[in-house]
């Protein structure tokens, strides 16, 4: 899927297609480190309060090797 959607309840889902690798900083530095994306979706909720980031590995979604 590669449209971004607008939830009934006011959430916005947005897709990231082309992003491979997903990183989380913090003061710490890097916290989370994923490579091998093959979609990237974002959901910002709860009037704009909560941020969700779901990853889809390629190997997951049945594209392997495309």
């Amino acid at each position: 899927m590669v449209e971004d959607i607008q939830m009934p309840n006011g959430d916005f889902l947005k897709n990231y297609p082309d992003v491979t690798r997903m990183e989380v900083i913090t003061n710490d530095g890097r916290e989370f480190v994923r490579y091998g994306c093959s979609t990237v979706q974002v959901s910002l909720e709860d009037d704009g309060r909560t941020i969700k980031v779901f990853l889809y590995n390629m190997f997951q979604t049945g594209t392997e090797g495309k």
